[in-house]
């Protein structure tokens, strides 16, 4: 079964944040996309993204 993937900006709604934020986590190894694409488009898993509601509230 296919894993459902969100971009960037749907991500960021999920986490409360914005793209920008979620870029600088990947930058400092916080949260790290499921899959980069070669053009550079973040994909993240939905469920990887609940476990960081807590990281994103602490955080953002």
């Amino acid at each position: 079964m296919k894993k459902r993937l969100v971009k960037i900006g749907e991500a960021a709604k999920m986490l409360g944040s914005t793209p920008q934020t979620l870029r600088k986590w990947e930058v400092s190894g916080d949260l790290i996309p499921f899959r980069k694409t070669k053009s550079g488009t973040r994909y993240y898993d939905p469920e990887e993204l609940i476990g960081s509601k807590n990281f994103s509230s602490t955080y953002c």
